[in-house]
């Protein structure tokens, strides 16, 4: 087997074993056959699917890629229309539209708009035309609409270190650890 066709299997086998068992998916086998059920269990080199026709059992080997169908996310060729949608509407907007569609629905954005404003919330939709913000501002919940035309940028804060901080305490770590196991 070829090195590559080697990590292929691997990552099937990790991503297999990291599902719980009953999550409806979608086999693509090296016939190219596709077959729908639900994760039964994995095993090192086994996949067990309960089809509709009863439990099936794959090796390894036969399996090219697996999908879950319980995920509904923007594929290759939505974002690929979105971006192209977006080129022609204008190149800040493009921009501004791709960064909202990789945003989860329900996290919390800061929008700073053209005119200076800043506007914080949940996103609760994307359109065509611009993005739903739930404001967090306020007892009565509020949505607001804006155009991507009137904003001039859109930040999705994340929670945790900053990946240079991280990088940082490592290094500390691997440095001092040593020296004060060994009392220097």
């Amino acid at each position: 087997m070829l090195p590559r066709d080697l990590e292929r299997q691997s990552i099937l086998i990790e991503k297999l074993g990291s599902l719980p068992p009953g999550v409806p998916l979608e086999l693509t086998t090296s016939a190219r056959r596709k077959v729908q059920g639900r994760l039964g269990y994995a095993t090192d080199d086994t996949v067990h699917i309960n089809t509709s026709n009863g439990e099936t059992v794959w090796m390894f080997e036969e399996v090219r890629s697996v999908r879950r169908l319980d995920r509904h996310g923007f594929g290759v060729v939505h974002r690929l229309l979105a971006l192209l949608l977006a080129t022609v509407c204008g190149l800040s907007a493009a921009d501004l539209r791709a960064k909202a569609l990789d945003i989860p629905n329900g996290a919390k954005v800061e929008v700073q708009m053209n005119s200076r404003e800043k506007i914080s919330g949940l996103l609760r939709a994307v359109s065509e035309q611009g993005i739903t913000v739930e404001l967090s501002a306020g007892q009565p919940v509020t949505q607001r609409t804006i155009a991507f035309e009137e904003m001039k940028s859109l930040k999705y804060p994340r929670n945790g270190l900053h990946p240079g901080v991280v990088v940082a305490l490592t290094l500390a770590a691997i440095m001092y650890i040593p020296a004060i196991i060994l009392g220097n």
